[in-house]
């Protein structure tokens, strides 16, 4: 189901993010390295764009991160 896949990636693509911003900045070369991570395991598709998708993910894990249980609002969205 093409929908669930991208909902997957989406959550991959938040929980490397999480990771990543953990030190409450991130570079370039985190966010390239992201963005191979994405194309390394086929989450490119018709329906799905790391590139397009970027900038909601880089706004969720922050405002999660601002957030009393924020971070467990992002793990309970995935299920």
């Amino acid at each position: 189901v093409p929908a669930t896949a991208d909902r997957e990636h989406e959550a991959a693509i938040e929980l490397l993010l999480l990771v990543m911003v953990a030190d409450h900045h991130i570079g370039s070369a985190e966010i390239d390295e992201i963005r191979t991570i994405s194309e390394d395991q086929g989450f490119e598709s018709d329906t799905f764009s790391f590139d397009q998708y970027l900038g909601q993910a880089v706004a969720r894990v922050r405002t999660a991160l601002s957030e009393p249980d924020g971070v467990d609002g992002l793990h309970h969205a995935v299920r």
